[in-house]
């Protein structure tokens, strides 16, 4: 840093190093503003499977998912939640009137809710 520049901010008070904070207590879970469905995978679709896929994701200050790992999957499904909670976007969580990065658990569900096939997936947090 030059010498002259002014230090940097520091991090939201309650975040010692600015490090994302984890959606409980009096911390509450953000609202989502762009919700993507996943594409249920042809492979899955034909072989049946259904289930749940629980991720854990990290939403940066500005709102947008950053990572996404599955913590309970589903062979044939993870992938596809993946890809897209990736593209999941949240109002800004605020702590102290400052936006911060925090990581949450989200459920991104399967459903083949008919014999012919046609599918129906959700995604929540």
């Amino acid at each position: 840093m030059p010498p002259n520049a002014p230090p940097p901010s520091p991090p939201a008070a309650g975040v010692p190093d600015g490090s994302p904070l984890r959606i409980g207590g009096p911390i509450e879970p953000p609202e989502k503003t762009k919700n993507v469905l996943p594409v249920y995978p042809p492979e899955a679709k034909e072989a049946k499977i259904q289930g749940v896929v629980v991720l854990e994701i990290q939403v940066d200050s500005a709102g947008l998912v950053t990572d996404a790992k599955v913590i309970r999957g589903v062979d044939g499904l993870d992938d596809a939640a993946r890809d897209a909670v990736l593209q999941w976007e949240f109002h800004p969580t605020l702590v102290n009137g400052r936006p911060v990065a925090i990581i949450m658990t989200v459920t991104v569900n399967f459903t083949l809710k008919n014999p012919d096939g046609n599918q129906q997936t959700t995604g929540r947090n």
